[in-house]
């Protein structure tokens, strides 16, 4: 294991129990209780406070789909603590199923109903069902078929869930035909004034299989509908629309969704709930925007055939009914977050100092960071641009890798300037060998009249930092490679390398479609294949190794398409051939990352305009703790802008030292910036107190 990791481990064992990402210590929360499992499959839950109760309503059934048709059971509690049925609703040869709650502008509790006709396990047909309570909430109307306008009603109509908005009810209709999801769908904006009859509004015109939809407003009365898709790409959509709702925007969502819910914090955030589906689905929370960009916050323990959470803000808390089968059986349970926590969680981080320790070059980029022979090395590129432009004939752009050196990280010297005559040299990173010398790896790009005709990694290696070894081809990884960074374990290094194709009828690099394989050296220079591709996205890149005590090993990966739109996390246990993957809401661009303790990272990378906290503008580079959930959180940012990120990262003498660079005074250059690990200690145990 690094030196730099081993001092890590040592000075942060005070760590461990640290926060999870609403702020709270790893064994002290939410508090989350059972309040149901009578039932052999209790599922698909809502939530709602009337009258001072809480009411829970929720599907009972010998299964996920009938094997005996599904029932509707309504809990009731005052204090969230201890719960009694109040109703269980049914109906002779319809499996009810979705029960959704809502209140009428009368004061009735609502519960509108899923209703499908099965045989023998065949759907023959669908049609919404509705049933009320009386004034005092403990007696319900048997449910009964409601009446959707006649212009669109279809052989499966599913009206989803209800929402009252100044006396008038909106929900969205799903429609299916018998083929089910290999036949045509449809999906439509409905109003009702009983809550028994729905009259057509619009339609919306979303591909993917539409179906589970929550409609809220927001102040404004704008309406934001929350829909998942289970066709294509499979990810959600948040579509909006201005009254009278009948014209409508639609925004893709970058993950995929499981019994959608969703509130307003605020004007401008929304905090929604679904069905995570991660290598073990699961209920996660996530913060959003109105422009459907979402962050995950928390996650709750579930596993199996879970999610379909009820939400109810009240009070200043969110509470929370959902089900799961982690512990068996399908149950339905219970918890609260203060909303205090969760707004908290988007608030702007201080900005630490640093300063500028090389600017000599035109474009001076792509960091990283070590400590050597009792010096600190810090290596970059050098370049025009962020890329080589071949403008004139003879004229090369292309990048060359600085070597710098200081004693104390105050006065730097070069020590190098690495060049190969029409390759651009990108990317450095820096490693010692278990042989003692300094290594270099980075990218070597082939340009043809602008045009990128391969990409294969290069090494270099030095015993003294200034003398090296000419560029050299890895060899063992098919052309067209390109790893990040190399980890040596012991005697062994690992890296993650992108392995792209070439398109046959350009002769240029297919960078849109590119493979992620584990691969190890003994030498640095031969490499052999360990895993298949795992790449979680065909942009996935970028991608930095390291490992734990007990060697398993963890992989943070870039997502590039779109900028950058997250990043994942890839862990696996020898022999490295198996990866469970978890997303990373938050965008990614040269980032570095070590372990903190109990599965917890400190990130440094590129954060993007579209995910800034309010007051902050335009890119900068951002230090995130991030635990094994992939839930982030924002530690510090340094003083950066425009094109800035890949930080080189190295603990000494009980302080971090974090190379970068940035543009944000002009053109891009080198930064240092220095934090004492006790200042970066007491930021994080900050988190335990956010209120």
């Amino acid at each position: 294991m690094n030196s730099s990791i081993k001092h890590l481990f040592l000075l942060l064992t005070f760590l461990t129990g640290l926060t999870t990402a609403y702020g709270r210590k790893k064994d002290d929360g939410p508090v989350v209780t059972k309040i149901w499992d009578q039932a052999t499959h209790s599922a698909f839950t809502d939530l709602i406070r009337f009258k001072g109760a809480f009411y829970c309503s929720f599907r009972e059934g010998s299964g996920h789909i009938p094997g005996t048709d599904g029932k509707v059971r309504i809990l009731k509690s005052t204090t969230g603590k201890d719960w009694e049925s109040v109703a269980l609703l049914e109906k002779e040869g319809i499996d009810l199923r979705d029960p959704k709650l809502s209140i009428t502008p009368n004061g009735r509790l609502m519960i509108i109903i899923g209703g499908s006709i099965y045989q023998q396990g065949k759907l023959l047909g669908r049609a919404p069902h509705v049933a009320f309570s009386d004034k005092t909430g403990l007696k319900f109307s048997t449910p009964e078929k409601v009446n959707v306008d006649p212009s669109i009603v279809s052989w499966g109509d599913w009206i989803w869930r209800v929402t009252w908005h100044k006396g008038t009810g909106y929900a969205i209709d799903y429609q299916i035909g018998p083929q089910e999801r290999n036949g045509p769908t449809a999906m439509y904006l409905l109003k009702t004034k009983d809550g028994k009859s729905f009259e057509k509004v619009s339609k919306l015109d979303v591909d993917g299989f539409p179906n589970e939809a929550t409609v809220r407003f927001d102040q404004h009365d704008s309406l934001f509908v929350l829909i998942r898709r289970e066709i294509g790409d499979k990810v959600g959509m948040l579509a909006k629309s201005a009254a009278p709702y009948t014209n409508w925007n639609f925004r893709r969502l970058t993950m995929r969704l499981g019994g959608p819910n969703f509130l307003f914090l605020n004007d401008q955030q929304l905090v929604m709930g679904t069905r995570s589906y991660e290598t073990v689905p699961n209920t996660a929370f996530f913060l959003g925007d109105k422009n459907g960009k979402f962050r995950k916050i928390f996650k709750l323990p579930s596993s199996g055939d879970n999610s379909y959470p009820g939400m109810v803000l009240h009070e200043g808390t969110l509470y929370i009914s959902y089900y799961s089968s982690h512990e068996g059986k399908t149950s339905i349970y219970f918890t609260q977050v203060p909303v205090s926590q969760l707004t908290a969680l988007n608030k702007a981080p201080d900005i630490l100092p640093s300063k500028p320790i090389w600017n000599s070059s035109p474009h001076s980029a792509f960091t990283d960071l070590l400590r050597f022979n009792g010096k600190f090395y810090c290596t970059f590129r050098e370049g025009l641009g962020h890329v080589p432009v071949h403008t004139k004939p003879g004229e090369s752009s292309d990048g060359t890798i600085r070597v710098i050196a200081s004693v104390d990280g105050e006065k730097w010297e070069s020590q190098a300037l690495i060049t190969e005559p029409g390759i651009d040299l990108r990317d450095p990173k820096l490693a010692i060998t278990p042989d003692g010398r300094l290594m270099i790896t980075c990218g070597g790009s082939d340009y043809v009249d602008n045009k990128l005709m391969e990409w294969h990694t290069r090494v270099m290696f030095s015993k003294d930092g200034q003398q090296w070894t000419s560029p050299m081809r890895v060899r063992g990884i098919p052309s067209n490679n390109w790893f990040f960074r190399i980890t040596w374990n012991g005697p062994t290094g690992y890296v993650a390398s992108n392995v792209c194709e070439t398109d046959p009828k350009t002769g240029q690099v297919n960078t849109k479609n590119r493979k992620l394989i584990l691969y190890k050296t003994v030498d640095g220079i031969n490499y052999q294949a360990v895993s298949n591709d795992f790449n979680p996205s065909p942009e996935g890149c970028e991608a930095t190794v390291k490992f734990r005590a007990d060697s398993s090993l963890v992989i943070l990966i870039r997502n590039a398409g779109g900028n950058s739109t997250a990043g994942f996390l890839a862990s696996s246990k020898p022999p490295y051939q198996k990866f469970e993957i978890v997303q990373i809401d938050h965008g990614m661009g040269g980032q570095n990352f070590f372990e903190l303790t109990d599965n917890r990272w400190l990130v440094v990378t590129r954060e993007y305009p579209y995910e800034r906290p309010p007051s902050r503008t335009g890119t900068a580079t951002v230090m995130l703790q991030v635990d094994e959930n992939g839930i982030f959180q924002r530690l510090y940012e340094l003083p950066s802008g425009g094109d800035t990120s890949y930080p080189g990262l190295l603990i000494h003498e009980d302080k971090l030292w974090i190379s970068y660079y940035s543009s944000h005074e002009g053109k891009s250059a080198i930064y240092l910036s220095v934090i004492p690990m006790a200042q970066l200690k007491d930021r994080i145990q900050s988190l335990l107190t956010l209120k």
